[in-house]
């Protein structure tokens, strides 16, 4: 079967002061592929999370359902974990746990017949063979990253579900965790949520784009460019010191302040965030 995780749904969050429900996630129709990397990509408060906790079962979903490998998540969620891998947006890990021991004790959990040839090659897969008996404790936030993707893929899982994986890491393990991620991508459907556009683009076969809780986009990275790859042009004269907030004619300031009213800056501001921040001759 294509298809290998089918999503209709949309959960609804309670808040008592308000005594109203507001959508987290609204009407949001997704299918994921097996052998492809699908990104969900959008600024804070799109959904990017709740749209993770839905398809891991932590929250169930106020309408729809979510089907993968056949099984429907409202009643086959046991079934569904067994072959599910999750990567939370922060580490679960043990300071005082060795990192094969982390191995070997979600190795339990998960896939009692996990063998030690396997557990070896996840060490290796993540470029932790070196540092298998170090407490956790000790390592770099990278290595606690990858170690927490290697725990993810334990037993073969047929699924994998990334909330920012790369989030608070150096330029050189996020590379690495790009690596892997390639690595283990063939026979699997991996989902992530990211920040960056250049992440989504590289790793990516298609990307879905939320804004407050509804898609607003989904293809490959290809096809969204070619569709709106034309984007917004903003024309920036300076004129003298008219207005008080001098902050404004630094022209990310500026980028900034139309970020709140216009999201597709937020994308654009990402891309371009050195050059704004350095080219003095834009106000020359």
């Amino acid at each position: 079967m294509e298809t290998y995780v089918d999503m209709h749904t949309s959960w609804h969050n309670f808040f008592r002061l308000l005594f109203e429900t507001k959508a987290a996630v609204k009407d949001l129709s997704l299918s994921f592929h097996r052998g492809q990397i699908t990104a969900l990509l959008g600024p804070n408060g799109a959904g990017k999370t709740t749209v993770i906790s839905l398809l891991t079962g932590l929250y169930p979903p106020s309408s729809g359902t979510i089907i993968i490998n056949g099984k429907d998540i409202r009643t086959d969620l046991a079934a569904i974990r067994t072959e599910l891998g999750v990567c939370p947006q922060y580490d679960v890990l043990f300071n005082i746990l060795t990192v094969r021991e982390h191995l070997l004790l979600y190795g339990s959990v998960k896939a009692p017949g996990w063998t030690r040839e396997q557990l070896n090659q996840a060490l290796e897969d993540v470029d932790l063979s070196q540092h298998q008996y170090k407490p956790v404790g000790a390592l770099s936030g990278g290595m606690k990253r990858r170690l927490s993707i290697a725990i993810s893929f334990i037993g073969n899982s047929k699924t994998v579900v990334l909330d920012e994986p790369t989030s608070g890491v150096d330029p050189c393990s996020r590379r690495s965790i790009w690596d892997v991620l390639l690595k283990y991508k063939a026979g699997c459907t991996l989902i992530f949520t990211t920040h960056h556009l250049d992440e989504a683009e590289v790793l990516s076969d298609r990307i879905a784009i939320l804004q407050r809780g509804q898609l607003r986009c989904c293809g490959s990275p290809s096809y969204l460019r070619e569709t709106y790859g034309q984007g917004h042009s903003l024309t920036l004269i300076k004129k003298g010191a008219v207005c008080p907030c001098q902050e404004l004619f630094w022209v990310g300031g500026i980028l900034y302040y139309y970020y709140y009213y216009y999201y597709y800056c937020y994308y654009y501001l990402e891309e371009h965030n050195d050059i704004l921040e350095n080219d003095d001759s834009l106000f020359s």
